[in-house]
């Protein structure tokens, strides 16, 4: 008898990616979709091993996990707890000292590993596996029935040494659900697709599409401009002639033209990517492999587009009436509610008043057809949202209606999220806030206070310059977009503050005793605010990971106290001490960022003073602590660089990095600066400092590509313009010249 694994997800693109790829190896794998229904299974076909998703309906996995692990028979199973959402070290702690589970896996995982770990548990497959055929993707809803909803994919080609992958033909899925499916698996790699001669590879980062490479000629930047009446086919071919010339970005090529402004420039070339990525969703056939490749960054250019709203558009430009009818027609029995899994649920998706109504008046009461009926929408528009919701997992369809209406969004909106701290969060914060003295740099405005940082540095002494200043990059100019980034990541910073120390209420911003309806205003804000797709493409990875560790306490609290039952327990938890105050690792945690950004800002003011080794490290202790900051690693590149051309260093600072010699400095800190661009290739900072290196050195050619590369990150970065303008000028007069001795050499050999 083959071995039993029960997989409990209520996202069907897992439970059928899992289903697909257990069978395949030998072992009968059985889907559940909510915590009732899995412990329903568990009694009726007693499982080797169960695999249990933490976030579900009806009951959730640390529930589900608790009761399994109370029976005889479940104490002896092993049970494997996962999330997308629950991250932290000490809920996985958690998993297994206080609800039992034997391990705990991260989502996205890798499926060799979680295939080694299970064969551990219990043993290899006792027989071989089922070959993977398309059938073989059809999984099965809590009551049996099929789910009604068009397959995920076919079943994944799976390798003990692979991770998961998708391969397949575009006529057994639509693009939109393939784009959604690469989205919950949150990998990063390369989705190809092929119809008939034409191909395109979207480059996916972290599950979201960053760029895309076609075939197709008409698709190429100066054709896409032509199309657009931006420029005409002679301004085309000229740039494409001076671009295979010199090697240079056409855009910059087409800015120096005069056919277009920086600003056209980026505005084009995300119309352009876009415009390439849409035209797939009109493909009815084809063939699509998705490869993961953890190194993609996408280009200085990204979509900069949620995957539910490139869903969305996508849908609303090549999804008809005809082709969606035969999907809405299985779906309008139906009853349709919010969806469960609060991660889909609170997506980015642009939507209009009156589509937003169509959203909002989903509550789990009314069938498809009877929320079709009810439109004040264009048919086919109608059909189209529907549509997207339902693939994006922002809705769900069930057989039966909810016995209670729940709203997707709160009635009352205006409950103010912010919290106030008590008089017990306040002591938190002053054991986070033991100051030390003023630092050298100005305070993070509106931050909160920086904890205690070792060695943290004395307010230096001002220089008089007696010389010229050696050649910098210009001055940052103010402009919003820097107020807006500073802003967003002094809110983000602050959030993430409160989150990581308090309890459930002080995390979602109530007070003390709220009702059911606050709890539910307040969590849905923070949710909306906080979601994770709001800050991809215009945040440092290490503010993304701040947000996601905001949207996971915040959703696992809201799960705690979201009914006026959990809420009563929980005020009595709280009064009898049993929630003891989260003051140890997670303050620890908020203590090392809160260092990092004011090591970060102390370097800033160093490198204003041109102290160059100070600033070096002070960037050195940021990065340490957030390794994968581009920004700390671009200043620190740029310090390292011009620690060699400091004056009047002092005997202190010489020792700080007395082991590198100039040359190992300078090679350093190039290295340093083309790390910041991989891990952002967006890093416009990046950029200037690699082109004031260049130009120093005299390699005008890679200056000016740099120069170039940080106007299309920030159409407004002054310096680069400046920059720029000051090679044409300098080419100029050496053309000038050139032609001047010419005319003066043909005058004199005339004579």
């Amino acid at each position: 008898m083959a071995k039993r694994i029960l997989v409990v997800d209520d996202d069907r693109n897992i439970g059928q990616i899992l289903h697909a790829s257990f069978t395949s190896k030998g072992y009968e794998t059985i889907v559940s979709r909510n915590g009732e229904d899995a412990i329903a299974k568990f009694g009726e076909t007693p499982p080797d091993l169960v695999l249990l998703d933490v976030l579900l309906p009806k009951m959730n996995g640390w529930e589900v996990c608790r009761k399994l692990k109370s029976t005889d028979h479940g104490a002896k199973i092993p049970v494997i707890l996962m999330s997308a959402v629950y991250k932290n070290y000490k809920m996985q702690q958690d998993a297994i000292n206080k609800y039992g589970a034997d391990d705990f896996v991260e989502k996205p995982f890798q499926l060799s590993k979680l295939l080694d770990k299970i064969e551990e548990m219990i043993g290899a497959p006792d027989g071989p596996g089922v070959p993977l055929t398309p059938a073989a993707t059809t999984v099965k809803t809590d009551d049996g029935e099929d789910a009604g909803l068009p397959a995920a994919a076919p079943a994944p080609s799976v390798s003990p040494d692979t991770v998961i992958s998708l391969e397949g033909a575009l006529d057994t899925i639509g693009f939109a659900e393939l784009l959604h499916d690469v989205y919950v698996m949150g990998k990063s790699g390369y989705l190809l697709v092929r119809h008939g001669d034409v191909e395109k590879e979207v480059a996916i980062k972290d599950g979201y599409p960053v760029s895309v490479r076609t075939t197709l000629e008409e698709e190429y930047f100066g054709n896409f401009l032509v199309r657009k009446r931006k420029i005409t086919a002679e301004q085309r071919d000229q740039s494409v002639a001076r671009m295979t010339e010199t090697k240079r970005l056409q855009g910059t090529i087409l800015i120096e033209m005069g056919v277009l402004t920086p600003h056209e420039v980026v505005k084009y070339l995300k119309l352009q990517m876009r415009e390439k990525l849409f035209e797939i969703f009109g493909w009815r056939d084809g063939i699509y492999k998705f490869t993961e490749d953890a190194t993609v960054q996408g280009d200085i250019t990204t979509l900069d587009m949620s995957t539910a709203n490139v869903i969305n558009e996508g849908v609303r430009l090549h999804y008809d009436l005809d082709r969606l009818l035969p999907i809405i027609d299985q779906w309008r029995p139906k009853y349709i509610r919010p969806g469960s899994n609060q991660h889909y649920r609170f997506q980015d998706i642009e939507l209009t008043s009156r589509e937003q109504a169509v959203y909002e008046q989903i509550d789990g009461t009314q069938s498809v057809a009877e929320v079709l009926a009810g439109l004040d929408l264009d048919t086919e528009r109608g059909y189209q949202i529907l549509y997207t919701l339902i693939i994006c997992e922002m809705v769900e369809l069930n057989d039966e209606p909810l016995a209670e209406p729940e709203s997707i969004v709160p009635q009352q909106s205006d409950i103010d999220a912010e919290f106030e701290a008590t008089e017990e969060m306040k002591a938190v914060e002053e054991a986070l806030s033991a100051a030390p003295e003023k630092p050298a740099a100005a305070p993070i405005s509106a931050a909160p206070v920086a904890p205690a940082a070792p060695a943290a540095p004395e307010k230096p002494a001002p220089r008089v310059e007696k010389e010229k200043a050696e050649p910098q990059p210009a001055k940052a100019e103010a402009n919003e977009a820097d107020a807006e980034e500073a802003e967003m990541r002094t809110r983000v910073l602050r959030v993430f503050n409160r989150v990581s120390q308090g309890n459930d209420f002080q995390v979602l911003g109530v007070g003390p005793n709220p009702t059911e309806h606050e709890i539910r205003v307040a969590y849905h804000k923070m949710a909306k605010e906080f979601h994770p797709d709001r800050f991809f493409g215009r945040a440092s990875e290490e503010v993304r990971s701040q947000v996601e560790e905001i949207f996971r306490r915040a959703t696992e609290s809201y799960e705690n106290v979201n009914t006026q039952e959990k809420i009563g327990e929980y005020i009595k938890k709280i009064e009898s001490q049993d929630e003891a105050p989260k003051t140890d690792a997670r303050i620890e945690g908020v203590k090392r960022i809160i260092m990092a950004e004011q090591y970060f800002q102390n370097g800033k003011q160093y490198l204003r003073e041109k102290r160059f080794a100070r600033a070096a490290a002070e960037f050195k202790k940021a990065m340490e602590i957030s390794t994968n900051e581009a920004e700390y690693v671009a200043y620190y590149g740029w310090s390292l660089y011009n620690i060699p051309r400091e004056k009047d260093i002092t005997d202190e600072d010489k020792k700080l990095f007395a082991d590198q010699s100039e040359g190992d400095l300078q090679f350093n800190g190039r290295e340093s600066l083309n790390r910041a661009i991989t891990l952002n290739p967006r890093s416009e900072r990046a950029y200037l400092f690699l082109g004031a290196i260049y130009k120093q050195e005299g390699l005008k050619e890679f200056a000016e590509k740099q120069y170039e590369k940080a106007l299309i990150c920030n159409p407004n970065c002054i310096e680069a313009l400046r920059e720029l303008r000051l090679i044409k000028l300098q080419e100029q007069k050496l053309t000038q010249k050139k032609t001047l001795m010419d005319k003066l050499n043909t005058f004199f050999k005339r004579k």
